[in-house]
């Protein structure tokens, strides 16, 4: 199974690097929502920002994206009218439909509320909805319209705005989306 999430190791959060907390003394100081360190506090706790998030979409804004999810197709299949997918066949096409499976599931963090249409991922740019009910083990995509083939990447998110739309899809928060994303999926630091 390839499932990777890249974390950029020299995280930067607005306009400092994350080592800039220590103020060249060793401390590190605790910060509060105004970013302004806390006198005599000797920890850090800058929350979400550390995922390239904030409170505000502005700020977020101004924040670089630290982290992303992707996978490569594992298998393409061509499904006639009528043929069913996934747990309770719960996905039935209505026409000719060329299918991805990715071998990334809700054991991985792949939130099944997702499944259904509800979600998409991205293979060269453009946008593929997960059909049926994501799998403990693997996920079906529509790739009608895709030129694609087995062994292409597949993006789950790798910006701001992909977090934003699956933690809105899901109806949770961003850092719900990024904390979920379990031990199973191989880290590779840049």
């Amino acid at each position: 199974m390839l499932v990777v999430l890249a974390v950029v190791l020299a995280v930067s959060i607005g306009t400092f690097m994350l080592s800039s907390f220590t103020g060249g003394s060793g401390k590190i100081y605790v910060v509060d929502e105004s970013d302004s360190p806390i006198e005599g506090a000797e920890i850090t706790f800058i929350k979400i920002k550390v995922y390239g998030f904030w409170n505000d979409n502005l700020e977020t804004t101004q924040l670089k994206n630290v982290c992303n999810l992707k996978t490569k197709i594992s298998q393409i299949q061509f499904l006639e009218e009528g043929d069913t997918v996934s747990y309770n066949r719960k996905f039935t096409s209505t026409k000719n439909t060329k299918i991805g499976v990715l071998p990334l599931g809700y054991a991985d963090g792949l939130n099944r509320n997702l499944g259904n249409k509800f979600g998409s991922v991205y293979i060269k740019n453009q946008k593929a909805p997960i059909i049926g009910t994501i799998c403990m083990d693997m996920t079906m995509i529509d790739l009608n319209g895709i030129d694609c083939k087995e062994g292409d990447e597949v993006i789950v998110f790798n910006h701001q705005d992909h977090v934003l739309e699956l933690a809105k899809t899901t109806t949770t928060i961003p850092y719900e989306i990024l904390t979920s994303i379990s031990q199973r999926v191989r880290r590779e630091i840049i």
